[in-house]
């Protein structure tokens, strides 16, 4: 994990959790992966944005 994430908002520290359990399941980025994400964090696309807005 990136320590800057500290800095970031609560949802996109959720996110980046979430997308690491996922990799528990599905060890790639297939679609059963995005699948498992999207049921988890419908709205993961958005936290996603977010957070690599903000670490650029």
């Amino acid at each position: 994990m990136n320590p800057e994430l500290i800095k970031a908002p609560s949802r996109c520290i959720d996110y980046v959790v979430i997308h690491e359990l996922c990799h528990l399941v599905h060890h790639n980025h297939n679609k059963e992966f995005y699948t498992l994400l999207q049921a988890i964090m419908p709205d993961w696309q958005k936290w996603k944005f977010k957070l690599e807005k903000l670490m650029c």
